[in-house]
């Protein structure tokens, strides 16, 4: 029986404030990190049981444990707990410089990667799908594979949005993206041969993995993304965003057919990242699984929550027909949403509400992404802008005398947070750093003027090297 373990630092919440409650936790754990209250190695209590301690909702504390590990403060491992890992930028910094905003009040301008825009939240249609479901008593035994009505939306949502074709006994419904990876983790493990990974949203992925984990650094990839070849012959499977290479633009569409040959030659699985499909700007190849991988053992992850809440952890692994019977293992390790959850997201995708939510804000993001071009695109030999063809993310590659940490360290100085490169998003140190950077939640005048100071600081950086 698994023991719960005690919340052992101070950290508490206020039910009653305007910010979310995934951000308060976020930023309190973030605070203990950067006082050296938590030191590195340190182990953080369960999801469950921090969320029991601060009275809030699992799936609240989950999310907060997702963007402290996308900014590299915390690592989790198969089974094994969640751990603080290497010092954050803010390290031995007792405040950054705060961004005065309007009525006086001050924040970090956030470039966290991950998380959506909230204008245009389609309010009426979320709190009448949350009446409905509450309407519905709960069921006696909750499907650990998901709600069957969710499962049929999701099967048709992912045929018309990004031409994925399955059935909905295909699908599973997780609590997140981490409960996703390991669900796809239990589906490969008991297969034979290691796994590699590729692409800068490859951190929730590996981890899930362990040490059966393979990185592929950028310097594996060329202008038409990550190649086939150097892999040891112990490696039979694949995991990839397809849309996120290490160069920016999403993997051709001739990589894409290598890539399909290759697991089929090695007799392993495929496994198609995709969180961020509902968020292209540029019309991308066509999908992995659409190619083929569906006929082959492959899996497709994808997000339904990231399209409008990412607290909501409500995520989904299809499996292709050849992996079902798989799904009979899934269900001792899958621990799905609460069923009102589900059933309030499945009311929002059957009538359309998700789709026409998709189609409001893409117009937001381009202009978002715009100001984005415009004010890093420039920057000459000081970094190179990419990976604003699809999804929430940039990438700006910073030159090779450049260091990307201390880039991260000088920013939150400033008042601008940017998860440092580390080796969660595929960066090996003999590569030039990368920042990866979450634009889209952003309102524009803290957009301006955090873009600003990322271009004013890597410019500096640069010219001192340039003159040392």
């Amino acid at each position: 029986m698994r023991t719960s373990e005690p919340v052992n630092f101070p950290i508490s919440v206020d039910p009653g404030s305007c910010r979310p409650l995934r951000d308060q936790i976020t930023d309190g754990i973030r605070a203990l990190i950067r006082d050296g209250v938590l030191p590195a190695g340190a182990r953080l209590p369960s999801t469950r049981t921090l969320a029991r301690s601060l009275n809030v909702s699992r799936s609240v504390a989950v999310a907060a444990y997702e963007r402290l590990a996308a900014a590299g403060h915390i690592r989790t491992g198969r089974g094994s707990g969640t751990y603080v890992n290497r010092p954050s930028p803010s390290v031995g910094l007792t405040a950054p410089v705060p961004v005065r905003r309007a009525g006086g009040a001050e924040r970090v301008i956030d470039f966290t990667p991950g998380r959506p825009g909230t204008e245009h939240f389609p309010l009426p249609a979320w709190r009448a799908a949350w009446r409905r479901a509450s309407h519905r008593p709960p069921p006696d035994v909750q499907d650990p594979l998901g709600e069957a009505d969710l499962r049929r939306a999701v099967a048709a949502f992912v045929r018309d949005s990004r031409g994925v074709v399955c059935e909905a006994d295909q699908v599973v419904i997780t609590a997140g993206t981490q409960a996703a990876a390991r669900c796809a983790a239990h589906v490969i493990a008991a297969q034979d041969g290691g796994l590699a990974c590729g692409g800068p949203t490859w951190g929730e992925i590996r981890g899930a993995f362990g040490g059966r984990a393979v990185a592929m650094s950028p310097a594996t990839a060329d202008e038409e993304g990550l190649v086939t070849t150097g892999l040891p012959d112990s490696v039979r499977h694949f995991a990839v965003d397809p849309d996120h290479q290490p160069h920016g633009a999403p993997m051709s569409e001739a990589r894409r057919r290598q890539w399909l040959a290759w697991t089929r030659h090695r007799g392993g699985v495929l496994l198609e990242h995709d969180l961020y499909g509902d968020f292209r700007n540029e019309v991308p190849p066509p999908s992995l699984w659409s190619m083929g991988a569906r006929n082959t053992p492959a899996m497709y992850l994808g997000s339904l929550s990231r399209l409008l809440d990412p607290t909501l952890q409500v995520d989904y692994v299809i499996l292709s027909a050849s992996l079902g019977v798989r799904r009979r293992f899934l269900q001792h390790v899958n621990e799905p949403p609460p069923p009102i959850v589900q059933q309030a997201v499945h009311h929002l995708v059957d009538e359309g509400h998700l789709a026409r939510h998709g189609r409001r804000m893409a117009p937001l993001y381009r202009r978002k992404r715009d100001a984005v071009r415009r004010v890093l695109g420039g920057l000459g030999d000081a970094g190179r802008l990419s990976g604003t063809a699809a999804g929430l993310p940039a990438v700006l590659v910073l030159p090779p005398t450049v260091c990307g940490r201390t880039v991260a360290l000088e920013l939150w100085r400033r008042g601008v947070l940017v998860p440092p490169p580390s080796p969660l998003d595929g960066t090996a140190s003999a590569s030039p750093d990368r920042l990866v950077l979450g634009y889209t939640h952003l309102l524009a005048p803290d957009l301006e003027r955090g873009l600003s100071l990322i271009a004013r600081v890597v410019t500096e950086a640069a010219s001192s090297c340039g003159a040392g």
